[in-house]
């Protein structure tokens, strides 16, 4: 994949739908689909306990862990290989605990010296916009919930404010006010570099994000003025720095907000308002100047299927560790945009003005056994990726073949037992010393057997692949990231190109498992070659070990240890470039 720029890149995720777009994009860093990149990644939120925002930076920590070095240094930028991109993480929760923060009504009182005249004045001005009862008065720790004409003002201040507090004493700063203030200390340095690049996750029809995604350039140019010595420094997104958003409109629903509910929480966002609020926010977006001049490129993702339900039949989670929201293709497609807007070329990002961009998905009507044609849709590699597609399919497959060889061959779908003997060693230690003791690499000089030295960062990769694909939970299967893109496209009768089998949940039986890892692609002349039949034609019955003898003699091939363009240093990083070789190596 060609270079178009070196930019700094920037990522921010806001709210619930932000961070499932995020974990997207990090699942594409993972597959090396940013390679010899570096990506400074912020979440925001008003709720420190959302579970999307735990469950993401969780996913992040592992990422890390795995390119993290002996000295401790979370790796470098390296190419052709799976976790390719240096992932920088920054997060930056609004304060609103304690009784003076935790609503809007407390929050306005907070000013001193002013007589009681203005106090009523502001709370006259604040009447006018604002509903004294319900939208003054709820609870701010647990998001915006659709008030977005309130989220906007009050995230706006909150990040100037966290400005302001570093700058006066970093010392008594929270240690989310010093990780953005660090975040801006980097857009600072791309601004005056005149080379940055800022990509936004959220929706448009919710509550943080939506009242997030408009304001946000304005907010860090304050931000970036008040924190500088002399007050005059900004960040310039006409020139120096360009940003693009994600436009993204309703595609899930919930349950029907109750009395009871409503009467204890006093605003509750509602389902049924989402296509107006998408209506009206893109509206908006269309007539904002603001908008129009700091953003680039916006990204128009919709979903005109029916919508996917979230949560529980009889409650409405407002917000919390319980807003833990499976993902999305959606959010993959969101996240297809970020890297589509960082690779493009620099020449095409000057417009002036917003460049909205959007795409439809093809139908087909293929016909059953009885003739009767079924409306499905093609969710290809370049329906996601364009002129990348060849390159995501390929990686996005090798990962596929390893989370199928390591989760169910070598049976690391259920977590290993602390302490326990080598002998009952799984998951990638299959790389590094079987259970009969007979590794996979038997070169000497590549020194992978010293890994078994560091069983945790061993185990960090498997927890990568059970994030990535699924696990176990006792005997129940918890599907992950790209199980969890299937089923969202099964709903919709979509056509993906990661194979139907790969999604089975019949994985009882581990030393017979009924997957492929060889056969995830579903044009199967992308598949591992396993011979053909006299006629020439390829066998209808794949077999397992067969593509693993393809990928055991890939891995011994000397053609497969990495390379100096891929830039392994570690141990670790030199097995995972050695294993990603062998993969795409084994594929057609």
């Amino acid at each position: 994949m060609a270079e178009n720029n070196k930019d700094a890149l920037f990522v921010i995720a806001i709210g619930g739908t932000g961070m499932r777009c995020l974990e997207s994009f990090v699942h594409l860093c993972a597959i090396g689909m940013l390679d010899g990149r570096e990506v400074n990644i912020l979440t925001l939120d008003t709720d420190s306990m959302n579970g999307n925002k735990s469950r993401v930076q969780s996913l992040i920590n592992t990422y890390n862990a795995i390119k993290r070095d002996a000295s401790g240094a979370e790796g470098l930028p390296q190419s052709k290989t799976f976790f390719s991109a240096k992932l920088n993480f920054y997060e930056f929760t609004t304060n609103y605990e304690g009784t003076g923060r935790n609503t809007y009504k407390s929050l306005s009182e907070q000013a001193t010296g002013i007589s009681e005249v203005d106090k009523r004045e502001n709370q006259d001005l604040s009447d006018l916009f604002l509903d004294h009862d319900t939208v003054q008065q709820f609870s701010l720790l647990e998001g915006y919930r659709a008030q977005t004409h309130l989220g906007s003002l009050l995230m706006y201040h909150g990040i100037v404010e966290a400005a302001l507090v570093c700058k006066r004493d970093i010392n008594h700063a929270s240690p989310q006010q010093v990780a953005l203030s660090k975040y801006l200390d980097a857009l600072k340095e791309a601004n005056a570099a005149g080379a940055g690049r800022v990509f936004v996750f959220g929706s448009v029809f919710g509550g943080t994000g939506a009242s997030s995604i408009p304001i946000i350039p304005k907010a860090l140019q304050e931000a970036v003025r008040v924190k500088s010595v002399n007050g005059t420094e900004t960040l310039d997104f006409a020139q120096r720095i360009k940003c693009g958003a994600t436009l993204l409109t309703q595609y899930f629903t919930f349950a029907q907000v109750n009395a009871d509910s409503l009467a204890a929480q006093r605003v509750i966002a509602n389902s049924d308002n989402f296509a107006i609020n998408s209506q009206a926010a893109l509206q908006f977006y269309s007539d904002d100047e603001t908008v129009n001049n700091t953003y680039k490129r916006l990204y128009h993702v919709g979903w005109p299927f029916e919508r996917v339900f979230f949560g529980s039949d009889n409650k409405t989670e407002v917000g919390g560790g319980d807003q833990r929201n499976d993902c999305h293709v959606v959010e993959l497609m969101s996240a297809c945009a970020a890297l589509e807007f960082f690779t493009e070329p620099k020449e095409s990002l000057e417009n002036k003005e917003a460049v909205y961009l959007f795409k439809s998905v093809e139908e087909h009507h293929p016909g059953d056994s009885a003739g009767v044609a079924h409306t499905h849709y093609k969710f290809t590699e370049d329906f996601f990726l364009g002129g990348m597609g060849d390159v995501f399919r390929r990686r996005l497959g090798a990962m596929t073949s390893l989370a199928l060889l390591v989760l169910a061959h070598q049976q690391a779908a259920c977590k290993k037992i602390e302490n326990s003997s080598p002998s009952e060693l799984i998951g990638v230690t299959l790389f590094t010393r079987s259970k009969e003791g007979k590794p996979i690499f038997t070169d000497s000089d590549l020194h992978y057997s010293d890994l078994n030295n560091d069983l945790n960062a061993l185990e960090k990769v498997d927890d990568y692949l059970r994030m990535f694909a699924y696990h176990y939970e006792g005997t129940k299967l918890v599907r992950g990231w790209l199980f969890q893109i299937y089923e969202s496209l099964k709903l919709v009768n979509g056509d993906f190109f990661i194979h139907p089998q790969c999604f089975t949940t019949e994985y009882l039986d581990m030393n017979r498992p009924v997957v492929d890892m060889g056969e995830v692609f579903t044009n199967v002349e992308h598949n591992f070659y396993q011979g053909r039949t006299m006629f020439g034609n390829k066998r209808d019955t794949p077999s397992h070990q067969k593509s693993f003898e393809i990928f055991e003699r890939n891995c011994k091939n000397m053609s497969s240890k990495p390379t100096v363009e891929q830039s392994a240093r570690s141990n670790m990083e030199k097995l995972i470039a050695h294993v990603y070789n062998a993969l795409m190596m084994s594929q057609n």
